[in-house]
């Protein structure tokens, strides 16, 4: 009888060792998929931060089209009025 239980004992210490390596295998591998995850979220941000900055370049740029665009109309008008002028004084001669 003590044999037995002495066996039942060893088996379940052998399944409690079994059951920690599994545990830590399992908490290795987690381990490494957040440390995965935390150099893709690093990535990331930094493709973000990369993107915030080309925006902010490429809005400078639409404010620069926008001024040249405001510059040419005036440019435009004042032709235009320069145009009617000259035809005005042309209509006195």
């Amino acid at each position: 009888k003590v044999q037995t239980t002495i066996k039942s004992i060893m088996q379940q210490a052998n399944l409690q060792l079994n059951a920690t390596r599994d545990i830590e295998e399992s908490s290795e591998k987690i381990t490494n998929e957040v440390q995965q995850i935390s150099a893709l979220s690093q990535e990331v941000y930094a493709s973000m931060e990369e993107l915030s900055v080309e925006a902010e370049n490429a809005l400078e740029q639409l404010k620069l089209v926008d001024d040249n665009i405001q510059q040419t109309s005036e440019i435009a008008n004042n032709q235009e009025l320069l145009a009617r002028k000259v035809n005005e004084h042309v209509a006195l001669l």
